[in-house]
């Protein structure tokens, strides 16, 4: 019994000694990683989910795999899966400034306000993040939710200042601008953003608004037009015709 025993032990040591080694292991996820990229991009989100999970089992410590599983569970509405991935990848790379920020997106979303600031200064803390002023704007969205308007004022201010033609960051500031009774601060500011993203519907329906307010007909009629003619069937559409019959 002993002899068989011996063999066996061998045999285990021999099956662990020829098992994939940390280099294989490694350019197997890299496979896989790279592979679900491509599905990713392409739209094929199972199948790119699968592939960072084949990442991830062949080499546990790919830090990227468990981010963008984070990305798609949150665009899958499945936060709290999502805020498991961001963590796993922040176990990894503290410093991995893209998943703060995207932590603290998802917080935002749960409405834990104080989480989310939290991540987002920690994205800030790390002077190589290539995109600070995603983390500036995502905190200052966190303190308008906050009826915090200064410290708000100050994210967007900074994130433009980083970005100049930061439409988002603008929009907001005629937000902030628009309920602290600054009129014609939230002129300047929707201007700025339509003028950077003539597209956009929401800003020239704020901007119509303001126009209105100030008693610029003119103008209000002008933008109310603008927002009917690039979303017809939308509710802000809707509201900008029940404008322009006041303004008849």
């Amino acid at each position: 019994m002993k002899r068989i025993f011996l063999s066996c032990a061998v045999v285990l040591l021999f099956i662990y000694a020829c098992g994939p080694s940390l280099a294989e292991r490694k350019r197997a996820a890299d496979a896989n990683h790279k592979l679900g990229l491509k599905y990713y991009s392409e739209g094929n989100i199972q199948l790119a989910y699968v592939e960072f999970q084949k990442a991830i089992a062949a080499y546990k410590d790919d830090r990227d795999s468990y981010y963008l599983l984070g990305l798609i569970n949150s665009n899958m509405g499945k936060l709290d899966e999502a805020i498991d991935m961001y963590i796993k990848a922040l176990k990894i790379d503290p410093n991995f400034s893209d998943a703060h920020t995207n932590l603290g997106v998802t917080y935002t979303t749960q409405k834990k306000w104080d989480k989310a600031i939290e991540e987002f200064k920690k994205a800030l803390s790390n002077p190589q993040y290539p995109y600070p002023q995603s983390a500036h704007y995502n905190l200052g969205l966190v303190y308008l939710n906050k009826n915090e308007y200064e410290k708000a004022l100050k994210e967007f201010e900074t994130a433009i200042k980083i970005q100049p033609n930061f439409e988002p960051a603008y929009f907001q500031l005629g937000q902030i601008y628009d309920r602290m009774g600054k009129r014609r601060e939230a002129i300047v500011n929707y201007f700025e953003a339509v003028k950077i993203n003539p597209g956009l519907v929401a800003a020239p329906y704020y901007l119509g608004i303001a126009y209105y307010k100030e008693g610029n007909k003119k103008l209000a009629a002008e933008e109310f037009k603008k927002v009917i003619d690039r979303a017809p069937e939308s509710d802000f559409a809707n509201s900008a015709k029940n404008y322009l019959k006041i303004l008849k």
